[in-house]
C-alpha cells in the first residue's frame, strides 16, 4: 500500500512530499506518473540524504526482485556477488534472469520499475569518481566549452550546482539554452560542445584511439563508418568509471554531433510544423498553451502528455477527426522509421484484409529490424502514443457496452439518480476504474432486503454479459448448461476458473483483472450464503449469544457497523466489553457466548462432526485430548467460507473457552482472596493502593514489587507477623504446584531436622519434576518471591549486630547525632548500602586530629568483629597472634587474604565483599597518615606550592575541607600552573621539581635518588635517565611507595617533561592549528575555544568542541574540514613515527594497499614508538584521528542503523512523542547508552497486542544487525537451522560461534552495542508466550507442546540460579 511504501522505502520523504503523493494517488494518477515524481523529488537529493534514500530505495528494489525471480534465484545472485562477481556480470545475470520471467503480471512489474531500480542501482556507484572528473566539472568547463553561455546563465547554472541540482537537471538546461540558439551563436556552441566531446573521447578511449578515429574522419570515411569504429571503441572500455563518462555524456554528445543534419531531417516533426498538420485540430488556446511550455523547457513528454490529454477530452466528430490527423502522423513517422518500401508493404498488408494480430506482428517485426540509434529513438518518443491512437477507435467500439454511462441504464439501474450523478461526477474528474467501482460496492453493500436482491440480479447480468464476452458465447453457453444441470458450485467454479485460465487476448484478460474480484463477491453474496450467514450477523446475535450487552453497547456496536468499521474492530469492542464484567454478569456472558461458539464450530464441522465432539467432551476426555480433536476436525475443512469462519471465530472462541477454567483455579491466588489471607497484614492504605493498581492494568510483577516494597518497611513484629503470612501463602502455593503428598514429605523432612541444603535440593528436585504448565507457571511466577521470605528470617537473625541502627552504639557511635538520623532518614528512604556505606566514609574522611583517631579505633573494631565472623573465632584469635608477634604488614596482610579466600558460605563471602574495601582503608589510613605527613597539602604550601597566590592556596584548602578527591585537588593546582608564563612559570617549574625529586627520594630511597642524580650530573642523555628512573620504580615492591609513583608519577612526569615538549609541540597548540587544520572554523568558534582554553577547560573538551563543530557541517564545507583535519593528523603521524616510516605508509596507500593493509601497517608503526611523548599523542590525538578517517566510510555502512532511519523501521511503534524525544536526546548529546536506555524503557511499558508488534519490530531490527554483522551467507545458514526445528541451545551456541569468529573490529562494536539489547529482545517473547495462560486467562493452544521442549532446559537454568543465591 501507500502507507507501507511511505513508512519504508520512501521514508526519507518530507512529510509535505509524502502528502504530494497521497494526494496523486487519490486524484487516480497512474503508478507511472507517481513512480515519476518520487524520481523527481530522489534526483534532487545530494550528499547523506541522497545515501540514505538510495539504500531504502534499494531495500524496495531488492524486495521487488525478490518477488519477480524467486529466493531460490536471490540466492544465487547473492552467492555470485561474494564470490566476487564485478557489478556487469551481476547485471547480466539479472537481465537474463528477467528475460526469462513468463508471467504476465512479473513482467508488467519489470516493465514499470525497472528502469527507477538501475537507476537507483547504479547512483552510489558515481560518487567516488568525483574526486577523478575535476576536469569536467561545471567551474571548469565555463572557461571552454561551455563559454558561449552567457554571464547570466553561467550564475544559473552555478546556482543550480549549489542547491544541489542533480547532473541531468544541469545537462538539462545546457541543452535548452543550446537549442534556444539559431544561426552563428549555435554554430559557435556546436563547435564548443564538439571540442567538449573530443576532449571526453580522448580521456575515455585513450590519445591513441583518438588519433585514429580522427585520421578516419579526416580520410572522409561516412558518417556510418565513422559511427560505427567510435561504438566500437567505446564498446571496447572496461574501465568502470569511462564507463560513466560514456553513460553521462554519450546522450549529449550523440545529440550534438548528430544536430545539423538531423535539425535539417527532422523540422518536419518539430511541434511548431506540426501544429499545421495532425495537430491542427487543437484549438488556438491549447496550440499557444504548447508552445508556451516549450519555451518553458518542459520535455518532449510533458508535451505529448499535454497533447493526449486535450484528445482523451474530445467527443464524436471531433474525436474522429483529431484520431485522423495523429494516424497520419504516426503514419508519416513509420514512414520515416522502417522506410517507405516496408511502409508500403505494411500499408498493402492492410489493405489486404489482414486481421489486426498479423498486421501488428509485422509493424513489431519491422520496427524491431531498425538499428539506426535516431530512429530508434523515434520507436521510444512515439510508439506509445501512436499505439494508443491506433487502439482507441476500435477498443471504444467494442467496449462501449462496458460504459460507465451505457452501464447506468442497465446492470447499474438500480443505484439512485444522486448516486448515479456521483458517479459521472468523480469519472469526469479523472478518478480511476477501481474508485469507480469501489464507490459502486459501497453503495451495493449498504443496502439490504429486496433493494439488495435486486442490485445483486443486475449485477450479476452484467457479469455474465462481460464472461459471455471474454470467453465466448459458445464457452459461456456450456457454463450455463453445467450450472442448470445441478453441477456443485465448487464445479462450476472450477469451470469457470478454467475457462478463465484459458484465455490470451491481453485485452480480455484486462476484462478479468478489471472486473473478476467485484463478479466473485457479488456471486458469493447471493441467497443461499445470505441464507446461510444471517444468524451470525450483529443484528440477529444482539438477541441471542450477545444478550447480555446493555443496551447502551448495542447501539455502539450498531453504530460502529453503520459506519464502516471493520469486523476486527466490532469484534475487538465486544470482548472489551465482556472483560469488563465481573461475577455473575461474567460467568452469564461466558454462556452465551460459549453458546455461539458451540453454534459456528457445527455450522464448520457438520452437525455429525459437532456430536461426536460433544460426546468426546461427555466421557470425561482431558481438555488436551478434545483440544486435540477440535483441532483435527477444523484442519479438515476444506470450503473457504467455512476456513473464514475459523479464522473470524477462532481466536475469541479460544479465549472464551479458556477464560473459566483458569478462573476457577485460580481463584485463590487472586490479589482479593489474598488480602485477607496471607496478605491481611497490609493496611487498609496498602490493599487499596494495589487494588486500583490491578484496575489500572499493572502488571503482576508491579504489583508484586509493590508487595515486598510494603515488606521491606516493616521492622520488628509487624515485620515477623507479615512473614508467617507470606510463608503461609508460599506453602499453600507449593502444596497446589507439587500436590499434598509430596508436599507433607518435604514437611516431614523438614521436621526431621534436615538441613536447608538438603532441603533445598528436595524442594528443587519437586519443582523439576512438575510437567503441568500452568503449575510450571506459578514457579515462575511465585518462585522467587518465596525463595526470598524464606531467606529473610534467618539471614537477618544471624546480621541483626551489623545492622545501622545496632552499630550507631558501637562502631558508629563517633558520628554526631545529626550524621546518625540522616543515615537513618537515608536508610528509611531506601538507599542502597553503597550510598550509606559512601556517606559513612565521608564523614570519617572529614575528620581531623584525635576525632579521627577515635573514629579509627572505632571502625578498626567494628572490622574486627566481622571478620571474626567471616573467619571464625579460631582463625581470628591465629591472626591476632601472628600481628602480636611482631609480623610485618605483608606476612599479616597475605595471611587474612589467605584465610578470606578459604571462604566457602555464599553469606559470609558477601560479607566480605560488603566491608572488605572499606575495613581496607581504615587500616591503611593511621600509618599511611603519619608517614605521609610532610607531602599533605597543608605543608607543600610553604614548600614546592608556595608559588601559588594567597588566594589559590585558600581555594584549595577550601576544597579540601569541602571533600574533594585527591585527583581534584591535583587536577587544580596544574591548571593553576598551566596559567603561568615566563619567570613566573620557571620559578613554578622549579619548586614543583624540587617536590618530585624529594617524592623520587622517599620511594626509591636516599642511595638510588643519588645515584640518579649522580647519572644525570654526567650528562646522560634524558632516555638513558628515564629508562633508570623507570627500573628503580619497577624495583619498588612496598605498596605504599607504589601508591605514591600512582598519585605522583604522571604530575611529575608532566612537569618533569614540559619544558622541552612545549618547546617542541609549539605547532600542535591550539592557537597555531587556528590557522592551519582549524582554519575552517568559523571566527565565533575559533573565539569559542581561545576562551575555553582561557577558563583552563581540559584539552578533552576542547577536542569534543571541535568534533561537535565538525559533526554539525554538511556538503562541501564538510568536505574541506576534513581534508584540513586529514592534513593535522597526517602532520602528527609524521611527527610520532618519523618522517621515513610515514613516508613508507604514504607509498604503501599509493601502490593501492587495501584499507585493512594499511590500517594493519599504522597500527604496527605506532605500536613500535617508544617515546612517553610521543605515545602520549597517540593517546591525545589518535581516537580522533581514527573519526577523521573513518568518517566517511562508516557514516555511509552504519547510515542505516541510525537513530533518524530507525524511527520509521524497527521503531516505528513508538509514539511520536517518544520519537521526539529520543531525537531531542540525540541532539543534546545523550550517549547511545542513554537512548537505548530509554528505549527498552518505552518498551518495557508495553502489554498486549503493542508488545507484540514492537517486539516483532525490534527482532527485525536485530535480524538486520546480525545479518550485516555475520554476512548474509552466515545469517542465511543460521535461519535455516531456525527453521528446522533446532532447539534454543543449538541456535543460541551457532549464533555465539558466529559472533565469536567476527574479527572486523567495527562490526564487534555492533555485536557490543546491539548484543545485550538483542538478547533481551529475544528473550522476552519466549517468556510472555510461556505465561499467557497465566497473565489474562487464556492458554497459548499453538505453543504448548514447543515450551513443553524448551522448558526443561530453561527450568535448569532457573535452578542453577537459585542454587547460586
Amino acid at each position: 500500500t501507500m502507507e507501507h511504501y511511505l513508512k519504508t522505502y520512501l521514508s526519507w520523504l518530507t512529510e509535505e512530499q509524502k502528502e504530494k503523493l497521497k494526494e496523486m494517488k487519490e486524484a487516480g494518477k497512474t503508478k507511472a506518473e507517481i513512480q515519476h515524481e518520487v524520481m523527481h523529488y530522489y534526483d534532487q537529493l545530494h550528499g547523506e540524504e541522497k545515501q540514505q534514500a538510495t539504500e531504502k530505495l534499494k531495500v524496495g528494489c531488492k524486495m521487488l526482485l525478490k518477488g519477480i525471480i524467486g529466493e531460490e534465484k536471490v540466492v544465487e545472485l547473492r552467492n555470485m556477488k561474494e564470490a566476487g562477481a564485478d557489478i556487469q556480470e551481476l547485471q547480466q545475470k539479472v537481465e537474463k534472469m528477467l528475460s526469462e520471467v513468463t508471467d504476465e503480471k512479473q513482467k508488467e512489474k519489470v516493465h514499470e520499475y525497472g528502469p527507477a531500480c538501475k537507476k537507483i542501482f547504479g547512483a552510489t556507484t558515481l560518487q567516488h569518481h568525483r574526486r577523478r572528473r575535476h576536469h569536467f566539472t561545471l567551474e571548469s568547463s565555463l572557461d571552454t566549452h561551455l563559454k558561449w553561455l552567457s554571464q547570466e546563465q553561467k550564475d544559473e547554472l552555478l546556482k543550480m550546482k549549489k542547491d544541489g541540482k542533480t547532473k541531468k537537471e544541469l545537462e538539462a538546461k545546457i541543452l535548452h539554452y543550446y537549442d534556444e540558439l539559431e544561426g552563428d551563436a549555435k554554430k559557435e556552441a556546436t563547435e564548443h560542445l564538439k571540442g567538449g566531446c573530443g576532449e571526453i573521447l580522448k580521456h575515455v578511449v585513450g590519445e591513441e584511439k583518438a588519433a585514429e578515429l580522427k585520421n578516419l574522419k579526416d580520410s572522409g570515411a561516412s558518417k556510418e563508418e565513422l559511427k560505427a569504429k567510435v561504438e566500437e571503441a567505446l564498446h571496447a572500455v572496461t574501465d568502470e568509471e569511462k564507463k560513466q563518462y560514456i553513460a553521462d555524456f554519450g546522450p549529449a554528445c550523440k545529440k550534438i554531433y548528430g544536430v545539423h543534419t538531423s535539425r535539417r531531417r527532422r523540422h518536419h516533426f518539430t511541434l511548431e510544423s506540426s501544429l499545421d498538420t495532425h495537430l491542427k485540430w487543437l484549438s488556438q488556446e491549447q496550440k499557444d498553451e504548447l508552445l508556451k511550455m516549450k519555451k518553458d523547457g518542459k520535455a518532449k513528454k510533458e508535451l505529448e502528455a499535454k497533447i493526449l490529454h486535450y484528445y482523451d477530452e474530445l467527443e464524436g466528430d471531433a474525436k474522429k477527426e483529431a484520431t485522423e490527423h495523429l494516424k497520419g502522423g504516426c503514419a508519416e513517422i513509420l514512414k520515416h522509421v522502417v522506410g517507405e518500401e516496408k511502409a508500403a508493404e505494411l500499408k498493402n498488408l492492410k489493405d489486404s484484409g489482414a486481421s489486426k494480430e498479423e498486421l501488428k506482428a509485422k509493424v513489431e517485426e519491422a520496427l524491431h529490424a531498425v538499428t539506426d540509434e535516431e530512429k530508434k529513438q523515434y520507436i521510444a518518443d512515439f510508439g506509445p502514443a501512436c499505439k494508443k491512437i491506433y487502439g482507441v477507435h476500435t477498443s471504444r467500439r467494442r467496449r462501449h457496452h462496458f460504459t460507465l454511462e451505457s452501464s447506468l441504464d442497465t446492470h447499474l439501474k438500480w443505484l439512485s439518480q444522486e448516486q448515479k450523478d456521483e458517479l459521472l461526477k468523480m469519472k469526469k474528474d479523472g478518478k480511476t476504474k477501481k474508485d469507480l467501482q469501489a464507490k459502486i460496492l459501497h453503495y451495493y453493500d449498504e443496502l439490504e432486503g429486496d433493494a439488495k436482491k435486486e442490485a445483486t440480479e443486475h449485477l450479476k447480468d452484467g457479469c455474465r454479459e462481460i464472461l459471455k464476452h471474454v470467453v465466448g458465447e459458445e464457452k459461456e453457453a456450456e457454463l450455463k448448461k453445467l450450472k442448470d444441470s445441478g453441477a456443485s458450485k465448487e464445479e462450476v467454479k472450477a469451470k469457470v476458473e478454467e475457462a478463465l485460465h484459458a484465455v490470451t487476448d491481453e485485452e480480455k484478460k484486462q476484462y478479468i483483472a478489471d472486473f473478476g474480484p467485484a463478479c466473485k463477491k457479488i456471486f458469493g453474496a447471493a441467497h443461499t450464503s445470505r441464507r446461510r450467514r444471517h444468524h451470525f450477523t450483529l443484528e440477529s446475535s444482539l438477541d441471542t449469544h450477545l444478550k447480555w450487552l446493555s443496551q447502551e453497547q448495542k447501539d455502539e456496536l450498531l453504530k460502529m457497523k453503520k459506519d464502516g468499521k471493520a469486523k476486527k474492530e466490532l469484534e475487538a469492542k465486544i470482548l472489551h466489553y465482556y472483560d469488563e464484567l465481573e461475577g455473575d454478569a461474567k460467568k452469564e456472558a461466558t454462556e452465551h457466548l460459549k453458546g455461539g461458539c458451540r453454534e459456528i464450530l457445527k455450522h464448520v464441522v457438520g452437525e455429525e462432526k459437532a456430536a461426536e465432539l460433544k460426546n468426546l467432551k461427555d466421557s470425561g476426555a482431558s481438555k488436551e485430548e478434545l483440544k486435540a480433536k477440535v483441532e483435527e476436525a477444523l484442519h479438515a475443512v476444506t470450503d473457504e467460507e467455512k476456513k473464514q469462519y475459523i479464522a473470524d471465530f477462532g481466536p475469541a472462541c479460544k479465549k472464551i473457552y479458556g477464560v473459566h477454567t483458569s478462573r476457577r483455579r485460580r481463584h485463590h491466588f487472586t490479589l482479593e482472596s489474598s488480602l485477607d489471607t496471607h496478605l491481611k497484614w497490609l493496611s487498609q492504605e496498602q490493599k487499596d493502593e494495589l487494588l486500583k493498581m490491578k484496575k489500572d492494568g499493572k502488571a503482576k510483577k508491579e504489583l508484586e514489587a509493590k508487595i515486598l516494597h510494603y515488606y521491606d518497611e516493616l521492622e520488628g513484629d509487624a515485620k515477623k507477623e507479615a512473614t508467617e503470612h507470606l510463608k503461609g501463602g508460599c506453602r499453600e502455593i507449593l502444596k497446589h504446584v507439587v500436590g499434598e503428598e509430596k508436599a507433607a514429605e518435604l514437611k516431614n523432612l523438614k521436621d526431621s531436622g534436615a538441613s536447608k541444603e538438603e532441603l533445598k535440593a528436595k524442594v528443587e528436585e519437586a519443582l523439576h519434576a512438575v510437567t503441568d504448565e500452568e503449575k510450571k507457571q506459578y514457579i515462575a511466577d511465585f518462585g522467587p518471591a518465596c525463595k526470598k521470605i524464606y531467606g529473610v528470617h534467618t539471614s537477618r537473625r544471624r546480621r541483626h549486630h551489623f545492622t545501622l541502627e545496632s552499630s550507631l552504639d558501637t562502631h558508629l557511635k563517633w558520628l554526631s547525632q545529626e550524621q546518625k538520623d540522616e543515615l537513618l532518614k537515608m536508610k528509611k528512604d531506601g538507599k542502597a548500602k553503597k550510598e550509606l556505606e559512601a556517606k559513612i566514609l565521608h564523614y570519617y574522611d572529614e575528620l581531623e586530629g584525635d576525632a579521627k583517631k577515635e573514629a579509627t579505633e572505632h571502625l578498626k573494631g567494628g572490622c574486627r568483629e566481622i571478620l571474626k565472623h567471616v573467619v571464625g573465632e579460631e582463625k581470628a584469635a591465629e591472626l591476632k597472634n601472628l600481628k602480636d608477634s611482631g609480623a610485618s604488614k605483608e606476612e599479616l596482610k597475605a595471611k587474612v587474604e589467605e584465610a578470606l579466600h578459604a571462604v566457602t558460605d555464599e553469606e559470609k563471602k558477601q560479607y566480605i565483599a560488603d566491608f572488605g574495601p572499606a575495613c581496607k582503608k581504615i587500616y591503611g589510613v593511621h600509618t599511611s597518615r603519619r608517614r605521609r605527613h610532610h607531602f599533605t597539602l597543608e605543608s607543600s604550601l610553604d614548600t614546592h606550592l608556595k608559588w601559588l597566590s594567597q588566594e589559590q592556596k585558600d581555594e584549595l584548602l577550601k576544597m579540601k575541607k569541602d571533600g574533594k578527591a585527591k585527583k581534584e585537588l591535583e587536577a587544580k593546582i596544574l591548571h593553576y600552573y598551566d596559567e603561568l608564563e615566563g619567570d613566573a612559570k620557571k620559578e613554578a617549574t622549579e619548586h614543583l621539581k624540587g617536590g618530585c625529586r624529594e617524592i623520587l627520594k622517599h620511594v626509591v630511597g636516599e642511595e638510588k635518588a643519588a645515584e640518579l642524580k649522580n647519572l644525570k650530573d654526567s650528562g646522560a642523555s634524558k632516555e638513558e635517565l628515564k629508562a633508570k628512573v623507570e627500573e628503580a620504580l619497577h624495583a619498588v615492591t612496598d605498596e605504599e611507595k607504589k601508591q605514591y609513583i600512582a598519585d605522583f608519577g604522571p604530575a611529575c612526569k608532566k612537569i618533569y617533561g614540559v619544558h622541552t615538549s612545549r618547546r617542541r609541540r609549539h605547532h600542535f597548540t591550539l592557537e597555531s592549528s587556528l590557522d592551519t587544520h582549524l582554519k575552517w572554523l568559523s571566527q565565533e568558534q575559533k573565539d569559542e575555544l581561545l576562551k575555553m582554553k582561557k577558563d583552563g577547560k581540559a584539552k578533552k573538551e576542547l577536542e569534543a568542541k571541535i568534533l561537535h563543530y565538525y559533526d554539525e557541517l554538511e556538503g562541501d564545507a564538510k568536505k574541506e574540514a576534513t581534508e584540513h583535519l586529514k592534513g593535522g593528523c597526517r602532520e602528527i603521524l609524521k611527527h610520532v613515527v618519523g618522517e621515513e616510516k610515514a613516508a613508507e605508509l604514504k607509498n604503501l596507500k599509493d601502490s593501492g594497499a587495501s584499507k585493512e593493509e594499511l590500517k594493519a601497517k599504522v597500527e604496527e608503526a605506532l605500536h613500535a614508538v617508544t617515546d612517553e611523548e610521543k605515545k602520549q599523542y597517540i593517546a591525545d590525538f589518535g581516537p580522533a584521528c581514527k573519526k577523521i578517517y573513518g568518517v566517511h566510510t562508516s557514516r555511509r555502512r552504519r547510515h542505516h542503523f541510525t537513530l533518524e532511519s530507525s524511527l520509521d523501521t524497527h521503531l516505528k511503534w513508538l509514539s511520536q512523542e517518544q520519537k521526539d524525544e529520543l531525537l531531542k536526546m540525540k541532539k543534546d548529546g545523550k550517549a547511545k547508552k542513554e537512548l537505548e536506555a530509554k528505549i527498552l524503557h518505552y518498551y518495557d511499558e508495553l502489554e498486549g497486542d503493542a508488545k507484540k508488534e514492537a517486539t516483532e519490530h525490534l527482532k527485525g531490527g536485530c535480524r538486520e544487525i546480525l545479518k550485516h554483522v555475520v554476512g548474509e551467507e552466515k545469517a542465511a545458514e543460521l535461519k535455516n537451522l531456525k527453521d528446522s526445528g533446532a532447539s534454543k541451545e543449538e541456535l543460541k551456541a551457532k549464533v555465539e560461534e558466529a559472533l565469536h569468529a567476527v574479527t572486523d573490529e567495527e562490526k564487534k562494536q555492533y555485536i557490543a552495542d546491539f548484543g545485550p539489547a538483542c538478547k533481551k529482545i529475544y528473550g522476552v517473547h519466549t517468556s510472555r508466550r510461556r505465561r499467557y495462560h497465566a497473565e489474562d486467562g487464556t492458554d497459548d493452544i499453538d505453543g504448548l507442546a514447543q515450551s513443553r521442549q524448551r522448558r526443561s532446559g530453561f527450568f535448569e537454568k532457573l535452578i542453577d540460579v537459585f542454587a547460586f543465591f
